[in-house]
């Protein structure tokens, strides 16, 4: 001090920071506040809001609305009976479009809901619903469904499952309007990825998610025509029956056997393995037939699903996970 050396003192200075990769998905049980009831058998998982919808086929083979608010204090699940809609609803076909829910039975009869379990009869002739498919501009969205139409079955696209507008040409065939064969009108998982600024990636992808294939389609708006293609034979895992896909930092990525999760940037021309940083958390069950919803905070959202491990195999899922990658926090 005062510039005189004998007053020098020396100093070591820790500085420590801790690395976080940020290309590391990080996942948590968070089953201890939103594990699923032990009566569902089967369910759809739907986020709006901040609310959870779990549309299930409960043990008593009944349809039923499970609701939890994932902002609370203490999160707590609560049951309705649905009316009006019968339990042989496809559990697929649930959807929200513009505040609505829309769903289609067994029997071809289609649904909406404004508050998911007091539900109104629309429709007698729609097969099932495919997802939204995008326009130029969200007020041009649409449902896009399968119909019959002359002996049958068609695309059609609706904004409230009344009034059915039937898509006469599709480029897949120009001779035919008729869905075409091999396309996933049962057994599917559906991406819709507004893209606006590019209209050649303003798609809806329908996945077949059937043990026998895993082909993806793309869905889009055209010139006077729906564009309609195969993103020809997938060949990078096998196919397997209640893949789930989902949209994640600029990617559709598909969750397979065992847990593995796939990605692809090409809705489903070329898939590949996501990294180990991207993968699972080595205690979660393998399992098919989940939900997986993805919040506005960036965080995946794992429901359920159906044992594919096997000392459990068959047998519903309960554990709720969520995960996100570090750079998106």
């Amino acid at each position: 001090a005062n510039g005189n050396p004998a007053d020098a003192r020396t100093y070591t200075v820790d500085i420590r920071i801790r690395k976080v990769d940020p290309d590391t998905l990080v996942w948590t049980n968070v089953s201890n506040s939103f594990r699923l009831p032990a009566a569902i058998k089967e369910q759809k998982t739907l986020l709006v809001g901040t609310k959870f919808y779990t549309f299930s086929i409960d043990s008593d083979n009944k349809f039923y609305l499970y609701t939890i608010d994932k902002t609370a204090t203490s999160p707590s699940w609560i049951k309705s009976a649905a009316t009006v809609i019968p339990a042989t609803v496809k559990l697929e076909s649930i959807i929200s479009f513009n505040g609505v829910f829309y769903a289609v039975d067994a029997s071809e009869k289609a649904y909406s809901s404004t508050d998911g379990f007091t539900w109104q009869a629309r429709n007698n002739n729609v097969r099932n619903i495919l997802g939204v498919l995008p326009g130029k501009e969200k007020a041009e969205d649409s449902l896009l469904v399968v119909t019959k139409d002359l002996g049958k079955y068609v695309f059609a696209k609706t904004s409230d499952m009344q009034t059915l507008q039937v898509v006469k040409t599709i480029s897949y065939d120009q001779s035919s309007n008729e869905v075409p064969v091999g396309f996933p009108v049962e057994g599917f998982t559906s991406v819709t990825n507004n893209d606006r600024a590019n209209l050649n990636r303003n798609i809806l992808a329908v996945t077949a998610a059937k043990s026998a294939s895993n082909l993806t389609w793309s869905v889009r708006q055209g010139d006077g025509q729906l564009e309609v293609e195969s993103n020809q034979k997938n060949t990078t895992f096998n196919p397997f029956g209640g893949i789930r896909t989902f949209l994640y930092d600029g990617y559709v990525y598909a969750l397979v056997n065992k847990g593995l999760l796939y990605k692809t940037n090409s809705f489903g021309f070329k898939w590949v393995e996501a990294s180990d940083k991207e993968q699972f958390n080595s205690d979660m069950r393998a399992a098919s037939h989940q939900s997986v919803v993805v919040d506005s905070d960036n965080y995946i959202w794992i429901f359920g699903g159906i044992s594919t491990s096997v000392d459990s195999s068959g047998l519903p899922v309960r554990e709720v996970w969520k995960g996100r990658i570090n750079r998106l926090a």
